[in-house]
């Protein structure tokens, strides 16, 4: 499989891989959440919004219909010369591209090759939950409220390198949401809240960089209501077991995720 394949970005390599049986599914899921698509549209939106520009939905006979999406503007190749009406490419990363899937919708990457895969709708609400990244949740304008949330805006604009923000963030205050305290204090089965990028799929320990990050994903998982501070190494060693990754500040564009096997090498790190 895959021979004839050759990836044209990060994420078709991740992609290849996760197909070839080399790389986790958490890791391809992390991969594909931080990805650019292609989004075919029957002409160029005249504004910041589609407007009435429509998209490429595929409907094949007794499956679910689906917004077409592809790892680059080549992988759409095929699907041109079946669909003339929609010509033009747009892209959008991923969490931008779940914004415009209709409910009840599923998406088809990279439909006509070998090298794709298919979100069922059910899955794909999981998606929209999980990450918080709805149109209305995206939590507005973000201002730094501490070191780390500076060196988050840095990092986003290209003017810090991953790796310096990782040794800010290991040594500071991180917050974490959990389902139950009494008198102030965690009880014994009280559970902090772990996200999965899809239905089956490996979880996410859901860790925030200020209070003010919490809002848009108390509204969507309203059983952790209860937060605490914790330095971002306690949390490391004592809160996140073997095989579940990190997501920082889901719901904001000022986050990121980190998988499983970065999670370890984090805490070897430590």
């Amino acid at each position: 499989m895959g021979q004839s394949f050759e990836p044209n970005n990060d994420f078709e390599r991740q992609l290849f891989a996760w197909r070839s049986g080399n790389l986790p599914e958490q890791d391809f899921f992390a991969g594909l959440m931080e990805a650019q698509m292609v989004v075919l549209t029957d002409k160029i939106p005249e504004g910041p919004t589609l407007g009435d520009t429509q998209l490429l939905f595929l409907a094949a006979k007794d499956a679910d219909p689906a917004l077409a999406i592809f790892t680059s503007a080549q992988r759409a190749t095929n699907i041109l010369s079946q669909f003339n009406d929609f010509k033009f490419a747009l892209e959008a990363a991923f969490p931008e591209v779940l914004n415009l899937v209709p409910e009840g919708y599923g998406i088809e990457c990279n439909p006509g090759t070998e090298m794709g895969f298919a979100i069922e709708p059910k899955m794909l609400s999981s998606l929209k939950e999980a990450v918080g990244k709805y149109k209305d949740g995206a939590g507005g304008n973000f201002s730094p409220q501490n070191h780390l949330e500076q060196c988050l805006v840095s990092w986003r604009s290209g003017e810090m390198d991953p790796s310096d923000l990782f040794e800010v963030l290991v040594a500071s205050e991180i917050f974490v949401l959990f389902d139950r305290m009494q008198d102030g204090r965690l009880l014994e089965d009280s559970r902090p809240l772990v996200l999965a990028p899809a239905e089956d799929a490996p979880g996410m320990l859901a860790v925030f960089s200020s209070p003010e990050r919490v809002q848009p994903i108390i509204q969507q998982f309203s059983d952790f209501q209860h937060l605490i501070t914790a330095n971002c190494k306690e949390v490391l060693t004592n809160l996140i077991p073997p095989g579940i990754g990190l997501v920082c500040n889901p719901g904001w564009a000022e986050g990121f995720m980190v998988p499983s096997a970065g999670v370890d090498e984090m805490k070897q790190n430590l």
